[in-house]
């Protein structure tokens, strides 16, 4: 009797890792779409975040993948160079827009190790930690002078301004340096392998000296969208 309840027992457990290895130890392909968000950018406009990766289900609580993303935003103006309009634009906006327009775009690849919190034949949810190497370029119009005519009522008292003239400058740099990539996952799979899932991302520049040298800095948080295959 002992025999047959030990029998019995290597078998269930035989069958319920073969089960978790083909349900679970798969390969899964993902293209994304999102929005990121660059802290050192004065104006966050025309954000978007394209990638494609790879995860593989190694073990049941540690997986490791690859991936590539691209991530931009753009908040130049297409009229910078013409004088007439950039300075109706400065004037009809006030001095609360600011006076430099930037744009970025970054190519991000690297890989990661997933934490897996639940891994399950229909969701997935983990944290990840990853690295990589990045390459980005960023510009920046700004202007370096902005002349200012102060109007004054009878009494000497200043109650409006107005832009007169300026002087604009134009900077443009290319950066490839590593990156720390952290990031929180959950897919749901369906019952025929497609995947639709949230992926919460942060790029973090480890240049420190890129502070003071580039027009916009690589990093962003991003959020998006991903659509995939499990095979």
């Amino acid at each position: 009797m002992k025999v047959l309840f030990l029998l019995v027992c290597t078998v269930a457990l035989w069958c319920q890792n073969t089960a978790w290895s083909q349900a679970e130890k798969k390969s899964h392909l993902y293209l994304g779409v999102g929005l990121p968000t660059h802290p050192d950018m004065l104006i966050n406009e025309k954000n978007l975040l394209l990638s494609v990766s790879y995860r593989h289900n190694t073990f049941e609580s540690f997986n490791w993948a690859v991936f590539l993303h691209r991530a931009s935003a753009n908040s130049e103006l297409d009229f910078f160079n013409d004088n007439a309009r950039l300075l109706e634009y400065i004037r009809a906006s006030g001095r609360d827009i600011g006076f430099d327009w930037d744009r970025i775009t970054t190519y991000a690849m690297g890989a990661r190790i997933h934490y897996v919190f639940i891994n399950r034949p229909r969701h997935f949810f983990s944290f990840a930690i990853g690295g990589g190497f990045y390459t980005s370029n960023s510009t920046r119009q700004y202007l370096k002078r902005v002349g200012i005519t102060n109007i004054v009522n009878d009494d000497g008292e200043v109650i409006d301004s107005v832009v007169e003239n300026f002087d604009r400058a134009y900077d443009e740099r290319r950066k490839t340096e590593p990156f720390i990539m952290p990031s929180f996952h959950y897919d749901y799979i369906f019952k025929n392998d497609f995947v639709v899932g949230v992926e919460l991302n942060s790029l973090f520049d480890q240049d420190s000296e890129g502070v003071t040298t580039h027009p916009v800095l690589a990093n962003y948080y991003s959020i998006s969208l991903r659509l995939g295959k499990r095979f």
